[in-house]
């Protein structure tokens, strides 16, 4: 048995540690983002879901967290649709993380989101990341939708500075 502890409540040292190890930043296939930049956004994105109203994210693995769930409530999705929604954001995870890793923080964060009142929880999960889609449609998400990224006109756009 895993147990998990809220993310937010991590010394942000760790949780940087598991945001490092993570291998699927946002924007790794761009060269136009710098290792560094890319971990700089993810850091930034998962800094800014802690600090939501609401958030009901996990982790497991102790003080090095091997996985974790940051998850919070979407406002502007519920009000539109008239649904309590949510979404985890990230399900980072180390070299370490196990299927019983990834099937805490994600039924951790199902739990809350229940308590919490939600009805529509979604999650996003990088293509190339199998062993954690497979831990979600094992949990009974289903594979819905793609998120493509566009950032820049080869050859008509200059590269911006980041």
């Amino acid at each position: 048995m895993v147990v998990t502890l809220p993310a937010s409540g991590l010394p942000r040292a760790a949780l940087h540690g598991l945001i490092e190890a993570y291998p699927f930043k946002p924007y790794r296939q761009y060269r136009s983002y710098s290792r560094r930049e890319q971990h700089a956004i993810l850091v930034a994105d998962v800094e800014a879901t802690l600090a939501a109203r609401g958030e009901f994210s996990h982790s497991a693995g102790g003080d090095e967290p091997r996985a974790a769930a940051i998850a919070r409530p979407l406002e502007w999705d519920s009000a539109y649709f008239g649904l309590p929604m949510g979404r985890i954001d990230y399900l980072l995870t180390t070299g370490e993380a196990t299927v019983a890793d990834r099937r805490a923080v994600i039924t951790a964060a199902c739990e809350s989101a229940r308590q919490a009142g939600l009805q529509h929880l979604t999650a996003r999960v990088d293509v190339g990341d199998l062993e954690t889609l497979a831990a979600l449609e094992d949990a009974g998400f289903r594979m819905m939708d793609a998120l493509s990224t566009y950032i820049m006109r080869p050859g008509k756009d200059v590269p911006r500075d980041v």
